[in-house]
């Protein structure tokens, strides 16, 4: 899929609900982009901390089996 349209937008119409995603592959992509999966290193956005390692717990915690 590619986006388009905004993606906040989307999220709000649930155009995602009922998608079924591969956490490992999610993952993945993220490690291939910006490398180890446990880097502390970020940048603050809307005054908190976000770092790879924070996005990659986020995914970890919030899949689930269906």
């Amino acid at each position: 899929m590619i986006v388009r349209d905004s993606i906040n937008e989307m999220v709000d119409r649930q155009d995602f609900r009922g998608e079924v995603v591969d956490v490992a592959e999610i993952l993945g992509f993220i490690r291939d982009r910006w490398g180890d999966l446990d880097d502390e290193c970020g940048c603050y956005i809307n005054g908190q901390w976000l770092s790879v390692r924070d996005v990659a717990q986020m995914i970890v915690e919030n899949a689930y089996v269906a």
